[in-house]
C-alpha cells in the first residue's frame, strides 16, 4: 500500500491531535528518551474492521492486526514460509493438511484447535469480502482429524492456499467471537501477543495494545505496550520521529536523507509489484489495444529507472516481470523487454497508430506515480488520463469493465493467484474475458505437488504475460521504515506489507 495523502484541513487537524497525544507520552522531545516498555509507532493508514473476514488486501493494516491476531503461517525476512499457529503442513493436489500448535488459547479463553481453524475458514467463505472469499473457492470440505490436525479438501490443485494463510485470510479469531460478527468488527478476539486496549484507544488517532498475560510465547513480547498513531501527513509523521515523539515510523521517500542525517535507521523494503495491466485486449473500448504491437510499444516506452528517480528519490526495484526479484516464480535469467524508446516508436509506426487515448482509475499517492507513467507514454503518442477513484477501490474499479487498462499495486503473494485473478478467462480482474491460450497451456503443467517442479511453469507464465502485453511491469515499489536505533532493537523486514515490521522480538531501551 502506498502512502496516502488526504485533504489539507483534515491532515492538519489529525496531525495536531495525534502529535499532542504523542507529546503527552514523550518524556523528552530533544533526545531518545521515552516511556519504558512502550513502543510508539506512526503510520499513515487506520485499521480495517477487526473481523478477519472483512480485512482488505491493504497490507499496511497488518501492522495493527499482528497485535491481537496471529497467522496460521508466517514468513521470515526473506519471504520464506515458516511456522505460525500451524507448525507444519503437507500439500497434495487434492488437499492441504495443517498440523496445529497445541496449548494455545484465544484471549476469551477459548481453546485454539482444528475446529477453530475450520470455523474461521468457513467464516471467510460465508461472510468474507470478495477478495477473501476468492482465496477459498477451491475448498470442497474440511475434516477435523484431531484437535491439532485439519485436512482441507480441494476441488483443484491450490498451491497458493498455504501462502494466503500467511496473510489476512490466515488470521484466527475466537469461534465464540465469530458468532457475533458485528461485535468482532470492533472488538478483536484472537490468540495474539497484545490486546487492544479500548479504554485508551482513540479511533482514527491512537490505538493502544497491552501485552496479553496469557500469551503462549512470552519471549515474543519484547514490550508491554504498543501505541500506534495514525498520522496521515507525511511531514508530520517524519517530524514525530525526528523529535522522538515516536520510535518507529512509515516514512515517505522525500524525508529519507533528512531522517538518516539525524541518526535514524532507514530500511528499504521491496513491498509490491506495480504494473500496467491491459485488460481490453479484444479492442472493445480501445480498438488499438487488440494489436499486440501497440501493447509492446507501451512496455518499451517505460523507463523504470527514471520512474523511480522522479517519484521515489531513486528507491524501488527495476524488474521485467510482474513479481519481486527473489520471490517464488521470479526468473533471474529472463531478460524481458526493457526500456527502448526507439523500438516503442517503431512498433507504433508498424501498427499504424499515431495517437490513442485511454483512461485508468487512480487516487491519492498513485496519482503521482501514474502521472509519471503517462509522461512516458506521451512520448509515443499515447494519452493516458487519470479518473479519480474512491480511496482504496482501485481493484474494484479496474475489474468493473469500465476501463480498458489499469495500473495496479499487486497484492498476490503467489503466481497462481496472479493467473487466477488477472489472466484466466474466469479471473475477476479479466473483465473482458480475453483468453490467453498459450499461458493456459503452460499452466496445465502445474501439479500443486512440488513447488520446485511447478516453478518453471510460473516463470514461463510471467514471461508470456509480459511478451503478450497483458502485464507491463513498472517495477517494484519500495516502502521505507525508519526508527530510532537508540530506542529500538529487533526491527525486521516483513515482505509484501509496505514497510511494516513484526513486533515479535522488538524491544525499546
Amino acid at each position: 500500500m502506498a502512502r496516502i495523502r488526504l485533504g489539507v484541513v483534515a491532515v492538519v487537524v489529525s496531525a495536531m491531535v495525534v502529535l499532542a497525544a504523542c507529546s503527552g507520552n514523550a518524556q523528552n522531545n530533544s533526545d531518545s528518551s521515552g516511556p519504558a516498555d512502550t513502543l510508539r509507532v506512526a503510520t499513515d493508514t487506520p485499521p480495517d474492521p477487526w473481523d478477519p473476514a472483512l480485512a482488505t488486501p491493504q497490507d499496511v493494516n497488518m501492522l495493527y492486526y499482528q497485535g491481537p491476531y496471529e497467522f496460521l503461517v508466517n514468513t521470515d525476512d526473506s519471504g520464506k514460509l515458516v511456522p505460525g499457529l500451524a507448525t507444519s503442513w503437507e500439500s497434495t493436489p487434492t488437499s492441504l493438511t495443517l498440523h496445529l500448535r497445541d496449548g494455545v488459547k484465544f484471549s476469551d479463553g477459548t481453546t485454539f484447535d482444528a475446529a477453530a481453524v475450520k470455523a474461521n475458514l468457513e467464516h471467510q467463505l460465508k461472510d468474507g469480502i470478495p477478495p477473501n472469499q476468492a482465496k477459498f473457492f477451491n475448498v470442497k470440505s474440511m475434516d477435523v482429524v484431531s484437535p491439532t490436525e485439519l485436512k482441507i479438501n480441494l476441488a483443484h490443485p491450490t498451491p497458493q492456499l498455504i501462502y494466503n494463510l500467511s496473510r489476512q485470510q490466515g488470521m484466527m479469531a475466537s469461534p465464540q467471537a465469530l458468532k457475533n460478527p458485528k461485535q468482532l468488527a470492533t472488538e478483536p478476539v484472537g490468540t495474539g501477543p497484545w490486546l487492544l486496549d479500548a479504554a485508551t484507544t482513540v479511533p482514527n488517532s491512537k490505538y493502544v495494545f497491552k501485552a496479553n498475560p496469557n500469551y503462549w510465547n512470552k519471549s515474543a513480547q519484547g514490550v508491554k505496550t504498543i501505541e500506534i498513531y495514525y498520522i496521515p501527513d507525511q511531514q508530520a509523521r517524519a517530524n514525530a520521529l525526528l523529535t522522538h515523539k515516536v520510535d518507529y515510523a512509515a516514512l515517505d521517500f522525500q524525508f529519507a536523507d533528512q531522517v538518516k542525517a539525524a541518526g535514524m535507521n532507514v530500511q528499504d523494503v521491496p513491498s509490491f509489484p506495480y504494473y500496467l495491466q491491459i485488460m481490453d485486449r479484444n479492442g472493445t473500448i480501445i480498438p488499438a489495444f487488440k494489436d499486440k504491437r501497440v501493447r509492446l510499444a507501451m512496455a518499451y516506452a517505460i523507463d523504470q529507472k527514471s520512474f523511480f528517480d522522479v517519484t521515489m528519490n531513486g528507491y524501488g526495484v527495476e524488474t521485467n516481470q510482474w513479481t519481486i526479484p527473489g520471490q517464488y516464480g521470479f526468473n533471474p535469467d529472463y531478460k524481458g523487454l526493457g526500456y527502448n524508446l526507439d523500438k516503442a516508436k517503431e512498433l507504433m509506426k508498424e501498427a499504424g497508430v499515431s495517437h490513442l487515448e485511454f483512461s485508468i482509475p487512480s487516487y491519492g499517492p498513485f496519482d503521482a506515480y501514474n502521472t509519471a507513467i503517462a509522461g512516458f507514454l506521451a512520448k509515443i503518442g499515447i494519452t493516458m488520463k487519470l479518473v479519480p477513484a474512491e480511496t482504496g477501490n482501485i481493484a474494484a474499479e479496474a475489474a468493473s469493465g469500465k476501463y480498458p487498462a489499469a495500473i495496479v499495486p499487486a497484492h498476490e503473494v503467489h503466481p497462481q493467484d496472479v493467473y487466477n485473478t488477472r489472466i484466466s478467462v474466469y479471473g475477476p480482474a479479466n473483465p473482458f474475458k480475453v483468453p490467453s491460450p498459450d499461458i493456459d497451456k503452460v499452466m496445465q503443467q502445474v501439479t500443486g505437488v512440488s513447488p520446485a517442479a511447478d516453478e518453471p511453469a510460473y516463470q514461463k507464465m510471467a514471461a508470456l504475460a509480459s511478451e503478450d502485453g497483458i502485464i507491463i511491469p513498472l517495477g517494484v515499489v519500495s516502502c521505507l521504515q525508519a526508527w530510532d536505533p537508540q530506542r529500538v532493537t529487533g526491527v525486521t523486514k516483513w515482505w509484501w506489507t509496505c514497510g511494516n515490521t513484526r513486533f515479535d522480538g522488538m524491544k525499546v531501551n
